[in-house]
Formats: structure tokens, C-alpha cells, sequence
């Protein structure tokens, strides 16, 4: 690119048309278009066609319109180009409007994936196709990365070249080649701004071309190198910015990380502020684990919550929630509360809000939340309705069987089932190794029956394996934690007890799930005063596990031996009073009423998806004159802005820096067709004098120069057809 001043005011230089300049725009579009096909291709499922199809047709367009520039084509193609793709635009414009609604739909069920909220999508017809819109997108798309490579400016791209790592980091999509591609392309279009200028004007253009590559850079850092080269550090990096923000760094709570633990956690830390109308044994219930990995467990992936999105929208519309299915049922059979529960964090990692079994809360659960194991608190105290009779869930679920006739029991076991549903789908899972750990433990055992069995296998199988031991070592890195827990012989402490107890239900087909919050036993209910605030430290954090039962929802099950008497190693009489308590709590006639209960049929309105909003019917031909809008106006924008500090530089200029500047831009004003003023001679001469001696430079002289300037100015004017000046003055803001 040669040297060519566009103005004194205007620091860079015009790109000229070479051969070298025409290669470095094909590769800034065929990267950019290849890439952005590739970045966003598993954010769009909808689309009929592959990556590298879409690739190719933006290209295409792309290639059309630089042939057109590069060889001059005749100034009625490009309008003749654009109308009929206008008139394509519009003789298809149901079809496109169709499809760009489906891709709006593909991104709604991406938000509802990544979030586990629900998203109500675009109604669309049931035979809509994205093939149209692709296109369309693809080809605006293409015009503007061809627009980007030919002039050397990235306004058009711009959006492109900060949703594609943007949207990676937020793991909206993977991190693959085409972001690499993307990259490469913006910082290929970056660079290229500055050729032909001096070194100071090539600092200027690495510098966007630097943040850009580096910000990539950190996308593939924390989304591909991390979790194989430096695990250990990107865990470290999210467990403080864990403890920034919600402030565990006193919790004794693992939040199912059972890979790394820390002997004996519990200490004297503050955690919860509690005030019960009746104490009683209560479990807070925090964090819920769901998915075991074999290092702890997580919640349920983000494709699972999407297939729930339909059954949780027809509860919650109903008002069912997970959190207080107990609840629910004492309201059905007509039971009021007659207690309740303050919970206030005092310490405690505020993730969580710490929930009783069998509370009850208006207005505290988020309608549009799938599941129940992610609800999040925002801080503030709870206050938590109880029903003392719900503390024997045995006679609780025995009166639903026999009231199952009744509308109101009949409406919640309808309800109680579709949840129930979800249970059974997502918490029976267990990897090959935990199921070969446990076929191990139980070879010599007759399968046990009933829950009542499974829960005495359960007690037996940890009293054997594992002892209790609050000091027990960490597993060795990548090792099964379950492996560890009942065949290392290194025994464990709640969590142990607790991982291995959901894990066994699971393997005996019992839906079951990892819990960890705080525990208030009997014994230490029975020193708490009626209505009076008391402290829970770090101490009474705990884990336990919960199944499900059918008709009443989950209950927690206490695995560790002699947590109810305060906790340690626990005594033969301790385990005695345990299981007769146990025993109290846990019916083993179940059974029979659960066999009654099931018989509740699926309702006909959950096959009912979530209700879609009716979407805009505008003509797409109003929206691409608006996009097209939008687009000039920013242009504008940016060439006025431009301008303005052009000539504050041009005021606060010295005179012979003035004299200069308003000589270039004079040469600029007469390269684009105005005509040259009448001293433009002398003009020259004072050029060459402020840039070759040493002579004073005054403010008279600045003012000739000006006024030639100005004269140039008026001149092109005149001769400028009305389209030429528009371009001029508001595209290009050169005066």
C-alpha cells in the first residue's frame, strides 16, 4: 500500500487497491465467515445445513461482492444486486420469518439448558424449516465481513468479533477451530489497518489486534487447556471466586466435592441464626447432588433440564414445588400449620437457602426454575411454616392412600406423580466402577426387599466398611470416592456415610440424592427455648442422604452412626437407640401404601408443552431498511465523533503544526475531485517552509492556509454531486 495523506486531520492512510491488499481482504472473509459458521453451529440445532455448507455460502456472497469492487463493475450492479435480493427477500419472507423464529427457539433452549430456567420460546408452524433463514443471515452476514475486508474497517464487524469469545467463555458454545478462525480473521483485518504507516500507526493497530487475540486466548485457557494441563489451578481459581462472592470460606459444606476433603472441617465458625416456635430434630437442607462423577457429585446436565422443562412448567403453574412436596400433601388432607422455622445466615455460605424438610414458604420458590436442587437464596431470613404431623410421614402417607378418592388428595398425588417422574429419571444413576464397588459389597447378600430391608443392608454395609473417622485421608486424585469410602478401609465422617447411602439406594432402584446443610438433633432441640434465636456454628453442618417415597417426596435418611446423640464415634448403646428411633420414623409398612398411591394415573394436560409466545408478523422487508438504518447511523455516529476530535487536534495545534495539517487536508479535498485553489502555489511554498525551515511559523500564516483550505472546501462543493457530498460529509466525515 503506498503512502497517500488523506488529511491532515484523518491519521489513516487510504487503502489502495493492490494485488497484496485484495489477498489479505479474501483471507480476512473466507476466515471470518468459515469461523463464524463454526463457532455458532452447536448454538443453532436447528439448522438444516453443516458448518462448513453455511461457511460456503457466506463466502460465496462475500467473493461476489469483492469481484465486484475489484474489477469496477458497472454502478447499476450492486443496486441491481441488492433489489433483487430484496425482491428474493420478500417473495420468501413467511419462510425466513420462520426460521429466524426456530433459530431464536434454538437459543431459548440453550439459555434454558444453561440456566435450568424456563425460556417460553416463538410459536412457530410445525412444518417451519430454517433453510431460508440461514441463508438470509449468512448472506447479510457475508456482505458485511466483505464490506469490513474492502474498506479496512471493523464497525460491521464488530458484533461478530466480540460474541464469538464472548459467547465461548460463557460456555453458550464450544470452544473450537472457528474461534481460532475468528480470531484470526479479526486481527488479519486489525493489522491490515495500519499498513503503509508508520511504526507509531501500526502500535495503534496492534493494540485492538493484541486485546482481541488475547481474549480468545483466555476463552481457549478456560475452556479447553485448563481442564487438561491445569486442572488444578482452574479449580483453585473457582473455589475463591466461589468464596469472593458467597463468603464459605468458613463453611464446612464440600457442595459435593468429594474429591479433596479436608480432615475434621467442622469448627466454632458462626453459620446459622435459628428461631423455632417447637424445636425439633430438624434437617436444613442446602446443597443437593444429583449426578454422581465418581470424584462427587453435580447437578443434572443441561440436556436433562431441558427435557423437564415441560413437566416443571405445568407444576409450578400449579403451584407444586419440590422443595415443600411434604408441605403440600398436609394441605391436601387439610392439615394446617402449627409451627415454624426462622433461618437466618450468619455465616454460612450464602449459595444456599437452607430449607426444612417440611417447610412451607409463599412466594419464596422461582416459577420458572426446572427442578428443585438449584435453588439459590438472596440472603435474606426465611420464615418457614410447619405441620407437626408431618413429622411421621409414615401416617401421613397411610391417610393419602386411604383419602386418594378425595379432590383435593386426588390433585395432589396427580401433581406428586409427574414429580415423581422426574425423581425416578435423574436420580438412578451410578457409573460402572460404583456399581462394580457395590456388587463387590453384596455378592454375599440376597437382594433386599422393600425399603425397610434396604435401608437395615444400607446400616449394615456402612457399619462394616466404614468407620467412623473425621480425619480420614483425601482419595488418591482420579480415584472412585465410593471405591475408597467402603473398600479403603480409611473410614470417613458424614459425607462418607452419606455418598455411600444415596449411591447403595440407587443400586437398589430407590431414587435417592446427596444432601448437605445443618442438622439440629434431638438432643440439642430439647436445650432450645421456645421462640428464642439460637447459634448454629460450623460443627452442626452435615450430610446425609435423601430418597424418595412415593406420595410424600424426599426424606432424609441419617447414615452416620450416632449423629442423633451428638455426633463422633458412636457407642453400641447409641446404635441401639438410633435404630429404635429410626424405627419410629420409618415404617416398614410402607410398602403396602405405596402400592396403593403409584396406582395415581399421569395427567392428559402435562403432555401440553410450554405455551409459546405468538411472535411479531411484521414484514421482513421493514426490518432489513431498519437493520440497514441502524447500521448508517452508527456509521454516521462514528465519522461525526471522528471529525470533532480531528479538528480539536487541528485547534490546539501550534502554527506550524496547523499550517501542515491544513495543507494535507487541502491535498485530501483535491484528490477527491475539488478543485485546486487559485494560490494553491503559495500554499505549497508555506508547506514546505513550516516543514523544511526554521523560520517563525505566526498565526497570519495559519490563518492564509485556513482560508485556502476553506477555499478548496467551497470549490468541491460546488462540483460534488449531492450523493458524492453525502458520503463525503456523513459516512466518511471529512468535512
Amino acid at each position: 500500500m503506498k503512502k497517500q495523506t488523506e488529511a491532515g486531520v484523518r491519521l489513516r492512510a487510504v487503502p489502495e487497491k493492490t494485488e497484496t491488499g485484495w489477498i489479505i481482504a479474501a483471507a480476512v472473509c473466507l476466515l471470518l465467515n468459515f469461523g463464524q459458521a463454526l463457532v455458532f453451529a452447536p448454538v443453532f440445532p436447528s439448522s438444516p445445513f453443516t458448518p462448513l455448507q453455511t461457511g460456503a455460502a457466506g463466502a460465496a456472497v462475500s467473493a461476489a461482492f469483492l469481484l465486484m469492487i475489484r474489477f469496477r463493475a458497472k454502478k447499476w450492479v450492486l443496486p441491481v444486486g441488492g433489489g433483487v435480493f430484496a425482491v428474493l427477500t420478500g417473495i420468501f419472507c413467511g419462510k425466513i420469518l420462520d426460521g429466524v423464529f426456530l433459530l431464536c427457539n434454538d437459543v431459548l433452549d440453550l439459555l434454558t439448558a444453561r440456566t435450568g430456567h424456563i425460556f417460553i420460546g416463538l410459536l412457530t408452524p410445525e412444518d417451519a424449516k430454517a433453510h431460508a433463514a440461514v441463508l438470509f443471515l449468512a448472506a447479510i452476514s457475508a456482505v458485511l465481513i466483505a464490506c469490513a475486508a474492502v474498506y479496512r474497517t471493523v464497525l460491521p464487524v464488530l458484533p461478530l468479533l466480540a460474541a464469538a469469545p464472548s459467547a465461548c467463555a460463557a460456555g453458550l458454545t464450544k470452544v473450537n477451530a472457528g474461534l481460532l478462525l475468528v480470531t484470526a480473521g479479526g486481527a488479519l483485518l486489525l493489522l491490515s489497518r495500519g499498513q503503509g504507516l508508520k511504526k507509531r500507526g501500526l502500535r495503534f493497530s496492534l493494540g485492538p489486534a493484541g486485546a482481541l487475540a488475547a481474549l480468545t486466548a483466555a476463552c481457549l485457557l478456560f475452556g479447553a487447556v485448563l481442564p487438561f494441563s491445569a486442572a488444578p489451578a482452574r479449580k483453585k481459581l473457582t473455589l475463591a471466586l466461589h468464596a469472593a462472592r458467597f463468603g464459605d470460606k468458613t463453611s464446612a459444606l464440600t457442595e459435593g466435592r468429594l474429591d479433596d476433603l479436608s480432615p475434621s472441617p467442622f469448627t466454632d465458625a458462626p453459620a446459622l441464626t435459628v428461631t423455632m416456635s417447637e424445636p425439633q430434630k430438624t434437617y436444613l437442607r442446602g446443597y443437593v447432588g444429583e449426578i454422581y462423577t465418581g470424584q462427587g457429585f453435580t447437578s443434572v446436565s443441561g440436556e436433562t433440564l431441558l427435557e423437564g422443562r415441560d413437566r416443571f412448567y405445568w407444576l409450578h403453574k400449579n403451584n407444586f414445588y419440590g422443595q415443600q412436596i411434604i408441605a403440600s400433601a398436609c394441605a391436601a388432607l387439610g392439615k394446617t400449620p402449627d409451627a415454624s422455622v426462622t433461618v437466618e445466615n450468619a455465616g454460612a455460605c450464602r449459595r444456599y437457602a437452607y430449607i426444612p424438610y417440611a417447610g412451607k414458604a409463599e412466594g419464596l420458590w422461582e416459577e420458572d426454575l426446572i427442578g428443585d436442587a438449584k435453588f439459590y437464596s438472596d440472603g435474606a431470613p426465611r420464615r418457614y411454616a410447619l405441620v407437626s404431623a408431618a413429622e411421621n410421614w409414615v401416617e401421613l402417607q397411610h391417610e393419602l392412600a386411604m383419602r386418594q378418592e378425595e379432590p383435593a388428595v386426588k390433585e395432589y398425588l396427580t401433581r406428586e406423580s409427574v414429580y415423581r417422574s422426574y425423581a425416578q429419571e435423574t436420580c438412578l444413576q451410578i457409573t460402572d466402577e460404583a456399581k462394580a464397588v457395590l456388587d463387590a459389597v453384596f455378592s454375599d447378600q440376597n437382594t433386599p426387599e422393600g425399603l425397610s430391608e434396604i435401608r437395615n443392608a444400607i446400616r449394615q454395609a456402612l457399619e462394616r466398611c466404614v468407620p467412623y473417622n473425621e480425619n480420614a485421608p483425601a482419595a488418591a486424585p482420579g480415584a472412585d470416592f465410593l471405591k475408597q469410602t467402603l473398600l479403603g478401609g480409611t473410614g470417613g465422617y458424614c459425607v462418607h456415610y452419606a455418598a455411600a447411602a444415596t449411591l447403595i439406594f440407587r443400586y437398589f432402584g430407590v431414587p435417592a440424592r446427596y444432601a448437605e446443610g445443618y442438622f439440629i438433633s434431638a438432643d440439642d432441640a430439647a436445650a432450645m427455648a421456645p421462640g428464642t434465636p439460637v447459634l448454629l456454628t460450623e460443627r452442626s453442618a452435615h450430610a446425609w442422604a435423601e430418597y424418595y417415597v412415593d406420595g410424600i417426596g424426599w426424606v432424609p435418611f441419617e447414615a452416620t452412626p450416632g449423629k442423633d446423640g451428638g455426633g463422633g464415634e458412636s457407642s453400641p448403646e447409641e446404635d441401639e437407640n438410633a435404630g429404635q428411633e429410626e424405627q419410629n420414623y420409618i415404617s416398614p409398612e410402607i410398602e403396602e401404601y405405596v402400592d396403593e398411591i403409584i396406582e395415581i394415573p399421569l395427567p392428559d394436560e402435562i403432555a401440553q408443552p410450554v405455551p409459546e409466545r405468538k411472535p411479531p408478523r411484521f414484514p421482513l422487508l421493514l426490518l432489513l431498511p431498519l437493520l440497514l438504518l441502524l447500521l448508517l447511523l452508527a456509521a454516521v455516529l462514528r465519522a461525526r465523533l471522528g471529525l470533532r476530535k480531528r479538528l480539536r487536534r487541528l485547534a490546539e495545534a501550534t502554527p506550524r503544526e496547523a499550517v501542515l495539517l491544513e495543507y494535507d487536508y487541502m491535498r485530501r479535498l483535491c484528490a477527491l475531485g475539488a478543485p485546486a485553489p487559485q494560490n494553491i502555489a503559495g500554499a505549497k511554498a508555506l508547506a514546505d517552509e513550516a516543514l523544511f525551515s526554521t523560520h517563525e511559523i505566526t498565526e497570519a500564516h495559519r490563518r492564509r492556509m485556513h482560508e485556502t483550505r476553506m477555499e478548496a472546501l467551497k470549490a468541491g462543493e460546488k462540483v460534488w454531486k449531492p450523493a458524492r457530498k453525502f458520503v463525503l460529509r456523513w459516512i466518511r466525515g471529512i468535512y
